[in-house]
């Protein structure tokens, strides 16, 4: 008898969770309708549309495109140490690229000179470190300014811009 009950209970069990997943979740919680097996079948879920295969065209090849021809550069140019030695005692004519330092004696009251910068339309940028510790800015320096520029008893004077190089002369004041 007990194998009965167990498998009435079981069936019964069943039979309420069977229910309980068909009506869950509806707005009609509670009411008879919703709680009720529905009479009408499901509808059929619709078919995924399938795409219609269409013959590409055939690649037609083309030839290649010409390769650009890379433009020669000449590596810019470079400034011995000879001539910045050459112009220790601030009197020379060097060529000059962005980036040289020029170390002077001190003599002249400027112990360096950097070049900043260096274009054909702004100028030379400088900067002269005095011999006490001042720095002073020359600023677009260019070579038809008509003077030269004077730090302590230093003259400087831009002579030519070519691309990335210029030639200055250092002088006595």
């Amino acid at each position: 008898m007990r194998r009965g009950r167990l498998i009435a209970c079981g069936a019964l069990l069943l039979g309420v969770t069977a229910l309980a997943g068909c009506g869950g979740g509806t707005e009609n919680d509670g009411d008879a309708e919703a709680a009720a097996p529905s009479s009408e079948a499901p509808e059929p879920e619709p078919e995924p549309e399938t795409e219609t295969e269409t013959e590409e065209p055939e690649e037609t090849e083309e030839p290649p495109s010409p390769t650009p021809t890379p433009t020669p550069t000449t590596p810019p140019p470079t400034v011995s140490a000879s001539d910045i030695e050459n112009c220790r005692d601030g009197e020379c004519e060097i060529a000059v690229v962005e980036g040289t330092a020029i170390p002077l004696d001190g003599t002249l009251g400027v112990g360096h000179v950097t070049v900043n910068a260096i274009d054909a339309a702004a100028g030379v940028d400088l900067v002269a470190l005095t011999s006490g510790g001042t720095t002073g800015y020359l600023n677009s320096q260019l070579p038809d300014q008509g003077s030269p520029s004077t730090v302590n008893d230093l003259e400087i004077l831009v002579l030519e811009i070519s691309g990335e190089a210029a030639t200055i002369r250092f002088s006595p004041a």
